[in-house]
This record gives C-alpha cells, sequence and structure tokens, in this order.
C-alpha cells in the first residue's frame, strides 16, 4: 500500500471581514471531506505498515528513555536496551562502506599489504604475500645481497651466498651460505633470527640461531647433534670448521667434532712491580671445558718496557673460567720493575670444546 497524500485545501482558511469570507468559507468547508478520507487512507496505511510488528516489540521500544549518544537495540523477543554511540561509531554509521573492508567484512585497500613485499606496520598480509603461509621472498628483491642484520621482522626470506652477515661457514672451497630465514622481535627491539641453511650441500638442513640485544647482534649459534658429526668428516678424517666468527674479543673457530679454538692480541697494560696483565673474555664461551692454553708475547713490545728482553720471564694464564682468563707476564727476580706506562702485546690461544 502507497502512503497517501494529501491533497492541499483550495484556498486558505477564510478570515473573518474579508470580502472573500464567503468564498473562502465555502471552498475550504467542501475540502473537509479530502482531509477527512486523507485521514482514513492514513490511519490503514500506519496500520498496514506495523501489523506485522509484534506489540511487544513495540511496548519494549516505547518504554525506552531516550538520551544523547544513545542507540536503542533488541536484546530479545519484547526487550530492548540503550547502547552508547560515540562519534567515530556516527561517522562509521554515515559513510557507505565500512573504511578498509568490503561487502564481505574483509579487509581491503590500504588496510592490507600492497605487494608481497610490503612491510608497513599495521597492515595486513594475505596468505603467499610476504612469505605468511606460502613461498618464501626472495632477499634480493628486498635488497640486492640484502644485509641480514636488517631483514624485516615476521617475514620468511631466501637468502643467497652473496648476502651480509650471514653465518660465516667454511668447508674449504669459499663458498658462502644461502638458506630460508626468518626474524623474531619483541615490542622492546629484542630480536632472535633463525636460519635453516640450504647451501652448500653438507649442511642443508642445518639451523643457526643469533640474538640482538637492541644494540649488538650476537654470534650465530648452530643447532649441532653430535650424533651426525662424523657424516661431515673429510676423506683424511679432520673435522670441516663449521663455523667462524669475531668481535671485540677476537677470533673463533667452531669444528664440527665439538672442538673450538679462540685467539687474540691483547696488550698488558695493568701494571704492578712485579707483572704486566689484562683479562681476556674469550670471542665465544667454551661449554665443554678448556684443554689449552698459550700466550707469546712479542719480543719488540717486551724491549721497550723497563725490565727489557733479559728482565721478562714467564708469561700464562690464570683465573681461568669458560668465558675469560687472566693472562700476566712476571719480571724475573732482581731485574727493573715494571713501571707506569709499560705495556706487552702478548698472542693468545684457547682450545676446549663449544659444545
Amino acid at each position: 500500500m502507497a502512503k497517501p497524500t494529501l491533497t492541499p485545501a483550495p484556498n486558505d482558511p477564510p478570515i473573518l471581514g474579508s470580502p472573500t469570507f464567503a468564498a473562502d468559507a465555502q471552498g475550504f468547508l467542501g475540502w473537509f471531506p479530502v482531509m477527512g478520507q486523507y485521514m482514513q487512507d492514513m490511519g490503514d496505511w500506519i496500520e498496514t505498515m506495523i501489523g506485522d510488528v509484534p506489540s511487544e516489540n513495540i511496548a519494549a521500544f516505547a518504554h525506552l528513555t531516550g538520551a544523547a549518544n544513545k542507540l536503542p537495540y533488541f536484546t530479545g523477543a519484547g526487550a530492548m536496551a540503550m547502547a552508547d554511540l560515540t562519534a567515530d561509531g556516527r561517522s562509521l554509521l554515515s559513510k557507505s562502506g565500512v573504511l578498509g573492508l568490503n561487502s564481505a567484512g574483509l579487509p581491503v585497500g590500504s588496510a592490507v599489504a600492497q605487494s608481497k613485499y610490503d612491510t608497513t606496520t599495521g597492515r595486513f598480509m594475505k596468505v603467499n604475500d610476504a612469505g605468511l603461509m606460502g613461498r618464501a621472498i626472495n632477499a634480493n628483491e628486498i635488497a640486492a645481497n640484502m644485509d641480514l642484520n636488517d631483514a624485516p621482522s615476521g617475514v620468511n626470506i631466501a637468502f643467497g651466498v652473496g648476502s651480509k652477515n650471514t653465518p660465516r661457514v667454511d668447508l674449504g672451497d669459499g663458498t658462502g651460505m644461502a638458506g630460508f630465514l626468518y626474524t623474531y622481535e619483541w615490542n622492546t627491539g629484542v630480536k632472535i633470527q633463525s636460519i635453516v641453511a640450504t647451501y652448500p650441500s653438507p649442511l642443508v638442513g642445518r639451523v643457526y640461531r643469533r640474538y640482538f640485544d637492541q644494540t649488538n647482534w650476537g654470534p650465530w649459534i648452530p643447532e649441532y647433534s653430535a650424533a651426525n658429526a662424523t657424516t661431515y668428516q673429510s676423506v683424511d678424517g679432520v673435522q670441516p670448521i663449521f663455523q667462524r666468527g669475531s668481535n671485540s674479543n677476537g677470533a673463533y673457530t667452531l669444528f664440527l667434532d665439538g672442538r673450538m679454538e679462540c685467539t687474540r692480541t691483547l696488550t698488558l697494560s695493568t701494571v704492578a712491580p712485579s707483572n704486566l696483565s689484562a683479562v681476556w673474555t674469550f670471542p665465544y664461551a667454551f661449554a665443554g671445558g678448556i684443554s689449552f692454553l698459550n700466550a707469546s708475547p712479542n719480543m719488540n713490545s717486551v724491549n721497550n718496557t723497563e725490565p727489557g728482553l733479559g728482565g721478562v720471564g714467564q708469561c700464562g694464564m690464570s683465573n681461568v673460567t669458560n668465558s675469560a682468563c687472566t693472562v700476566s707476564i712476571w719480571r724475573m727476580t732482581g731485574c727493573p720493575d715494571f713501571v707506569s706506562g709499560n705495556t706487552i702485546s702478548v698472542r693468545c690461544k684457547a682450545e676446549g670444546y663449544w659444545k
């Protein structure tokens, strides 16, 4: 049923004393039946419109108390309540579609990563994009010879031998490593990276991890299993190198049989009358004990000290732990004491086990 339309009166209501009073009154009175029919039709229309609405729903709505920034909603059959309607909510309701969602309620437009290389914070990733439940991103498509230190978090990346800051693995042929990289990051900026090697062939499937403390990356730590170490022995039975690395404390070499060598040239500068010393923190902590320690002084630097070549005696290590030791050199009894400003350069080596 169409909504009734009121036909206007043929003239304004009559005004007493007007020269057209009689004509106006006749026209206005003749319009009253039209008005009456309109009221009847409007009543029928309203009854039709609400005829299918349960009376208890109408009653529930009628008993609500209106207030600013409120929206009525049904809590059940014949039951309604008022919900808060914020300015943001009104803004969304005023739009033809919800910002960032399509008609099916799925993210679209700028709410979604614009390509599989888009790592913009806060954007949704699609399956098969950015390595999410799909193929990994080629690192060179992000940056040529990408530095793994700068790899974006939460992205599965396939890197090649030209990438920077990969684990340094020497199998004797000079090749680099390739593999899959994933970076985990906390909201504090702390990160952990994990690598699964895919090249060279002796290392396929091996896993490496390292830790970022908000300032510096630590060394790559291999996930090592002694059970399969002999698989990688060379023909002459010598274990190949598993990993090499270096930092401000020196250089280290890990072997597949679990052995490790650490080296450093250390300057002894802490002066006592009878000795010079310095603490050497190993570049990679030992885990299975230390089997060999050696310190050899540079004789040119010895000659420049107060005792001189003829007055310097034993050089050795003390206070040895899995992570550090004290390196000292002593003057011989009866020779001149060391004095302020004396220093000696010493080549240090420690051997033991990293697992």
